[in-house]
């Protein structure tokens, strides 16, 4: 949710819609402001890298801040691709900005 906070906080600046991985939804449809948001699909791999890196490794004790940023890279990166694909041209024209 500390993704959620930023958005509000943007969105009160600006009109801003949350772009985020279908797995946030049921959490984020208990917020008013849901309705602006845009989900995206992550593939079979990603839902399982995911599951390793973030849930599983964190709740070891094993993992430190550095590497575990240097392990999630990947999972940010393929976001953000998606984001660029899905709003090219939005983008592009200048109807939408990053």
């Amino acid at each position: 949710m500390v993704g959620y906070n930023l958005f509000q906080k943007i969105n009160n600046l600006v009109n801003a819609t949350l772009v985020t991985y279908i797995r946030n939804k049921p959490a984020l449809e208990k917020h008013p402001e849901y309705e602006k948001t845009i989900y995206l699909e992550e593939g079979k791999l990603a839902k399982q890298y995911y599951k390793i890196v973030v849930e599983k490794l964190p709740a070891s004790g094993r993992i430190n801040g550095s590497i575990y940023h240097a392990l999630t890279y990947s999972i940010s990166e393929q976001f953000n691709q998606q984001v660029y694909q899905k709003f090219r041209g939005k983008i592009l024209n200048g109807d939408y900005d990053i």
